[in-house]
């Protein structure tokens, strides 16, 4: 089972960025390219989804810092898992590189039971949903998620580089393209596009995001796409498309609420010569939270911001930076106000994984016990 602690006590009723959590030693991995810790929200506390040898586990983390009595699953060499909260219970979902590759969906009950089980040939698995509806992102396709928890396989959706769920039948998904191709050294033509396009009961609609007009910058993916019920919010990066060390990337968004609301802005930066990882985007209702990697010369730090929705003001967040190797940031929203962020620590050939609660102080602590 995963031990995690609390370093300190975290201060309630003012927003926070709470001290780190660290479990135990974990097993060498190969470099993440997508969160290793998995979060769905569980009443104010977080249900946490990670993987072990030949194990999948699930548990409760409380914001006293506390695990509960971790569910165990048997799984074949399984990929980093992805849980979300549906209908009352939760969905997980994992690869496993066996031969051939395939995909597991597990639907859990409230107490992280197993109680359904499907599998499908594919070789990465991640969960979308807005506790209703949801989908499974597997690559470049996704599927829809039916009310009983099985998944729809016919129509595949092509939602390239990320999908959100906007309702029953409604979705968005976002991608990035070379729209303007031209010759190697005639760098006033080119320029990319980020697309948006929205499915739905009355046809699709698609939407241009974000440009870059020459090939003297890029969009480089993959980029992200969130709802938080009444808009939309896009974010990825755009950068130097001769990956200059001295020029950054910058991190771009841009909300849409039928009609693009303001033009995009920048919420933070990276210096990365290694590509990117797709930004982490999560929600309460009030303020949208946006969380990546970045590479400080020597290593991996964490960053991120706070995008209030009301006069989309933007917060700058230090997650985690210094000499440690800190990769795979997740962020979910687990109460009104209230967030979990996850990533990984490696130091001194010791890898654990991590967490972070930022509180703004709008849900009150509750314990939690640690048993289900």
């Amino acid at each position: 089972m995963l031990a995690l602690f609390l370093a300190t006590a975290m201060a309630a009723h003012q927003p926070l960025l709470g001290p780190e959590i660290l479990s135990a030693p974990q097993p060498p991995a190969s470099p993440a390219v997508k969160p290793e810790v998995s979060v769905a929200a569980d009443r104010g506390n977080a249900v946490l989804a990670w993987t072990a040898g030949d194990h999948v586990y699930v548990d409760v983390l409380g914001v006293d810092g506390r695990l509960g009595e971790a569910t165990d699953i048997q799984a074949s060499a399984p990929s980093a898992p992805s849980i979300v909260a549906f209908r009352g219970g939760y969905l997980l979902a994992w690869a496993e590189a066996t031969l051939p590759d395939r995909t597991i969906v597990v639907r859990l009950t409230a107490a992280l039971q197993p109680m359904q089980r499907q599998t499908i040939s594919a070789t990465n698995a991640e969960l979308r949903s807005d506790g209703t509806y949801a989908f499974l992102l597997t690559g470049t396709t996704a599927y829809s998620v039916t009310e009983d928890g099985t998944l729809n396989l016919t129509p595949a959706i092509d939602a390239r580089d990320d999908i959100a769920v906007m309702g029953s039948t409604t979705s968005a998904h976002v991608w990035h393209e070379i729209n303007r191709p031209c010759g190697h050294f005639n760098w006033g033509c080119g320029g990319t596009d980020l697309n948006v396009e929205m499915d739905g009961p009355k046809g699709s609609e698609q939407l241009i995001a974000l440009e870059t007009p020459t090939g003297l910058e890029t969009i480089t993916g993959p980029s992200a796409i969130a709802f938080d019920g009444q808009r939309l919010l896009v974010a990825c990066y755009v950068g130097d498309t001769l990956r200059r060390p001295d020029v950054p990337t910058s991190v771009q968004v841009r909300p849409y609420d039928a009609g693009w609301l303001a033009p995009p802005f920048t919420i933070g930066s990276i210096w990365d010569t290694a590509p990117p990882v797709r930004p982490g985007i999560a929600w309460d209702g009030r303020r949208f939270v946006v969380v990546w990697r970045t590479w400080n010369g020597t290593n991996f730090d964490l960053a991120g911001a706070v995008i209030d929705n009301s006069t989309l003001e933007v917060a700058p967040l230090d997650i985690a930076h210094g000499p440690r190797d800190e990769r795979a940031p997740a962020v979910a929203a687990i109460a009104p106000g209230r967030f979990l962020i996850t990533y990984t620590v490696s130091t001194a050939g010791e890898r654990r994984f991590a967490a972070r609660f930022l509180d703004f102080g709008e849900t009150p602590l509750r314990r939690h016990a640690t048993s289900r």
